[in-house]
């Protein structure tokens, strides 16, 4: 089973705030370069661990990220 990643897009925030939108900004996929899902709440069925990682971030620049092999559920 692949690893899923969960992160929180700052540029979704942020663009929420600037234009008074409510996109949802958690970001989950499946594999570093699976399709992605975006959420407002995620779920995470089992054992998860949160990463930090400056050195080495994710392809989509993230440097902090929860991994987990458990199953997801998102609530957009």
């Amino acid at each position: 089973m692949k690893t899923t990643y969960i992160t929180v897009n700052r540029g979704i925030i942020d663009s929420n705030r600037k234009h008074g939108t409510d996109r949802p900004p958690i970001r989950v996929s499946r594999g570093k370069y699976g399709k992605v899902r975006y959420g407002r709440a995620v779920i995470v069925f089992g054992p998860s661990t949160f990463k930090y990682d400056s050195e080495n971030p994710l392809p989509h620049g993230a440097r902090l990220w929860v991994e987990t092999k458990a199953a997801v559920g998102i609530r957009r």
